[in-house]
C-alpha cells in the first residue's frame, strides 16, 4: 500500500514539478528583465551625467573659440584689458583647472591654472607645447571645430602631477578680428567632481567607464581612477582592462548574460539627442575626439545568485509542501478507491443510457430532417409542375381556340380543309404533352428521370406547333436549325421540350417589331462534349444589371410582357439536375444567345 501510495504521488507530482520549473523560469526571466530594466536606467543617467559634461564642455570652448581677438593677440601685454573681462568669467567656473591659449608654434601666449592649495586661478609659467598631441591635433582644427582629448591623469613636463587629477583637454581654434588664425585655445576640464558622482552607489552592480579598448577609466569598485596610467608592468596593467568583454561588444547598447555575470552597456553618441526635454548643443558643431568612453554595468554571478535566490527558495519549498499535499491525497484516495470504482461504474453506465438516448434522438433528428427535404422538393416539384402544365399547354390550347373560332367563321370548303390539318396538329400536340405530363409524373412518384434518344429536330418541330401565331403565320417570325454537328441526344424528352419550349417563347414574347426576328438553334462540339446554341435578335438582357438574378425564381426584366418570371428558373433547374448547363452572352436591343452544355452526354 505505500508503494501504491509513494506511485500515485510521483504520478502527480510530475506535473507540478513541470508547472514549478516552468515558473520558476518565468518569474527568473522577469526577474532579470525587472534587474535589466532597473540597469539599464542607472546606466543610461551615467551616460547623461556623461553627455552632460561633454555638452558643458564644448559649449565652454566653442564660447572662447567664437571670440574674435585683436589683431597680434597678446593677451599678457598690450591686449591685457581685453582679457580682463573674460578672465572674470574664468574665476565662476570651477571645473577649469588650465587654460591656455598657444599660437601657431606651440608657444603658450597666456597660461591660467588652478591653484592646488587655494583652488584659485591663477597665471602659470608659459610653456611651449610643440611637440604635445593634443597641440598636432588642435592646429589641424577648421573654424568651428572642436577637439576632445582623451581622459587623462594630468602631467606637467611628461611627469604626472602629485593631485592625480582626471582632466580632459578640449581644443578648438581662435581666429582675430580680420580673420586670421591666431592659434588654438586649451581648456582643461577637472572631471574629479563628474566621476565621483558617477561612482555613486545607484545599484548593487558594479559600475565601469572605459575607452574604445576597454581600459578601465573610472569604477565604483577598489581599483583608482585612470590606473593603467600608474602601473608600467604589463603584468599589473592588465587588472585595469575590462577583460571579460571585447571591443565588438562596446557597438551598440546593449543588455545581455556573459560569463553567468549580467552587462548593460551604454555607448556615448555626441552627436544624438536624448531625453525628453533636453536639448543637444553638439548636434551642431563638428566635434572630434581621440576616444570613445562607453558606460558599463556588470552584476557579477555571486551578486546575480543573491538577487535570484530567493525565487529557488520559494519553488524549493512549494515544491516540498506540495509533495507532502500529494502523499496526504494519495492515502485517502488509495483508501477510497473501491468506492470511486462503484462509483464510476454507476456514472458510466449512467453514460451509456444517455448516449444510448442521444443517438436514439439523433437518428429521429435525421430521420425528421429527410423527411422535411423530401417536402420541401416535392412541394417545388409541385409547384414546377403547375407551372410546366400552365406554361405547356397554354400555347396549344390558344391555337387550338383560335383555329375552332376560324374554322366557324370559314365560309367556304377550301378554308376548312386548310384549318383542319392545322387543328388536327395541334391536337396531336396537346395529346403529346399529356402524355410528357404523365410520364413527368411518373418521374415525381419514382424520383427517376427517364433518358431516351431523342431527336432534336422532331422536339423543334413540335414546339413550333405549339405556338399560334408561328402555326397562322402571323408574325415575322424564323426558326432555323443548324444541326451538322450532331442531332440527336441522350437526355430527358420532357425536360428537353420543356427547355426549346420555354426558350422559343421567351423569343418569341421578347422579340422587336422593327426586325424580321428569328431564333437559331445550332450544335457544336467544345472540348469534346456536346453544346447547343440557341440564338435570337431580341431586345436582349443588360446583364451587369440583371446578370445576377438571370436565372433566379420569379425574376422579370421587361414589365410590358406578362409573365411570372419562372421559364429561365425550370429551364436551369432541369438542366442541371442531369448535369447539364446553361450559360448566357446578351446585349440590349442586339438579342441573346444561351449555351447549353451537356457534361455527360
Amino acid at each position: 500500500m505505500t508503494l501504491r501510495i509513494f506511485r500515485l504521488s510521483l504520478l502527480f507530482y510530475v506535473p507540478i514539478l513541470l508547472v514549478s520549473l516552468i515558473a520558476l523560469y518565468l518569474q527568473y526571466e522577469s526577474k532579470l528583465d525587472d534587474h535589466k530594466a532597473l540597469e539599464n536606467r542607472s546606466a543610461t543617467y551615467r551616460a547623461n551625467l556623461l553627455s552632460d559634461m561633454q555638452q558643458r564642455i564644448v559649449y565652454n570652448v566653442d564660447f572662447w573659440s567664437r571670440i574674435r581677438y585683436p589683431d597680434n593677440f597678446s593677451p599678457l601685454a598690450k591686449d591685457s584689458t581685453f582679457m580682463n573681462p573674460y578672465l572674470d568669467i574664468m574665476k565662476g567656473i570651477s571645473d577649469y583647472y588650465q587654460f591656455r591659449y598657444i599660437d601657431s608654434t606651440g608657444q603658450e601666449l597666456l597660461r591660467i591654472e588652478r591653484d592646488g592649495k587655494t583652488q584659485k586661478l591663477v597665471e602659470g609659467k608659459l610653456q611651449n607645447k610643440a611637440g604635445r598631441k593634443y597641440f598636432e591635433r588642435g592646429t589641424k582644427l577648421k573654424h568651428g571645430e572642436i577637439y576632445l582629448s582623451e581622459i587623462n591623469l594630468n602631467r606637467e613636463n611628461g611627469q604626472l602631477e602629485e593631485s592625480r587629477l582626471p582632466v580632459i583637454r578640449a581644443i578648438a581654434p581662435i581666429y582675430s578680428e580680420s580673420g586670421d588664425k591666431l592659434g588654438i585655445v586649451v581648456i582643461n576640464f577637472n572631471l574629479t567632481n563628474l566621476l565621483n558622482r558617477l561612482k555613486v552607489q545607484l545599484t548593487e552592480s558594479n559600475f565601469y567607464l572605459v575607452d574604445q579598448n576597454l581600459r578601465i577609466v573610472s569604477t565604483n569598485t577598489d581599483l583608482p581612477d585612470l590606473g593603467y596610467e600608474l602601473q608600467d608592468s604589463s603584468f599589473l596593467k592588465k587588472k585595469y582592462v575590462l577583460e571579460e568583454l571585447s571591443p565588438a561588444s562596446l557597438k551598440n547598447d546593449s543588455t545581455f548574460m556573459h560569463s553567468g555575470s549580467l552587462w548593460c552597456v551604454r555607448t556615448l553618441n555626441l552627436n544624438q539627442d536624448y531625453g525628453e526635454n533636453k536639448s543637444n548643443y553638439i548636434s551642431d558643431k563638428v566635434v572630434r575626439t581621440a576616444s570613445s568612453w562607453t558606460v558599463i554595468h556588470q552584476v557579477p554571478r555571486p551578486l546575480l545568485r543573491t538577487i535570484l535566490w530567493p525565487l529557488y527558495r520559494n519553488i524549493i519549498l512549494v515544491n516540498v509542501l506540495a509533495f507532502g499535499l500529494l502523499i496526504i491525497c494519495s492515502t485517502i484516495f488509495v483508501k477510497k478507491e473501491s468506492d470511486k470504482k462503484f462509483f464510476y461504474k454507476e456514472l458510466d453506465a449512467k453514460n451509456q443510457r444517455l448516449e444510448y438516448k442521444r443517438e436514439t434522438l439523433k437518428v429521429a433528428n435525421e430521420s425528421l430532417n429527410a423527411l422535411n427535404l423530401r417536402l420541401e422538393k416535392r412541394n417545388q416539384q409541385l409547384e414546377e409542375f403547375n407551372y410546366l402544365v400552365s406554361h405547356n399547354l397554354r400555347a396549344p390550347i390558344t391555337s387550338m381556340s383560335l383555329i375552332v373560332e376560324l374554322i366557324s367563321e370559314a365560309k367556304s370548303l377550301d378554308e376548312l380543309k386548310n384549318l383542319t390539318p392545322k387543328l388536327c396538329k395541334v391536337t396531336d400536340n396537346i395529346t403529346d404533352i399529356t402524355e410528357d405530363i404523365k410520364e413527368y409524373v411518373t418521374i415525381l412518384n419514382n424520383k427517376q428521370v427517364k433518358l431516351e434518344e431523342i431527336n432534336i429536330l422532331s422536339v423543334i418541330e413540335s414546339c413550333k406547333s405549339d405556338f399560334a401565331d408561328l402555326l397562322l403565320d402571323k408574325i415575322d417570325f424564323k426558326i432555323d436549325c443548324d444541326l451538322q454537328a450532331w442531332d440527336k441526344l441522350y437526355f430527358s424528352r420532357f425536360y428537353f421540350k420543356s427547355v426549346v419550349q420555354n426558350l422559343m417563347s421567351n423569343a418569341i414574347k421578347y422579340r422587336r417589331e422593327e426586325v424580321a426576328s428569328y431564333l437559331l438553334f445550332r450544335t457544336t462540339y467544345e472540348d469534346g462534349v456536346k453544346v447547343l446554341y440557341v440564338k435570337d435578335n431580341g431586345r436582349g438582357i443588360n446583364l451587369d444589371l440583371h446578370g445576377a438574378n438571370l436565372f433566379k425564381l420569379y425574376k422579370r426584366f421587361h414589365r410590358d410582357v406578362s409573365g411570372k418570371g419562372m421559364g429561365l428558373f425550370i429551364v436551369k433547374s432541369q438542366l442541371e439536375s442531369l448535369d447539364a448547363e446553361i450559360t448566357i452572352i446578351s446585349k440590349e436591343h442586339e438579342g441573346s444567345e444561351f449555351k447549353i452544355k451537356f457534361n455527360k452526354i
